[in-house]
């Protein structure tokens, strides 16, 4: 799915599964407390938790300090 479609698979990780374990049951966060290390180190995983430490880099850091 990756390959074919990258923000519906970024869509797919953080979507709320109807379990009703919680306020956030995520594919994500589901691997993250397994400790599904495959999973997590999937291209797709990666760069998705790439762009949400960029995007908090950005917003709490001056401009003049980020180098991407």
């Amino acid at each position: 799915m990756y390959d074919e479609d990258r923000e519906g698979s970024y869509r797919v990780l953080i979507s709320e599964l109807p379990f009703g374990l919680g306020q956030c049951v995520t594919a994500f966060v589901i691997a993250d407390d397994s400790r599904a290390l495959d999973f997590m180190s999937h291209r797709c995983c990666q760069t998705y938790l790439l762009r949400v430490w960029r995007g908090n880099m950005f917003d709490d850091t001056p401009a003049w300090k980020v180098s991407c």
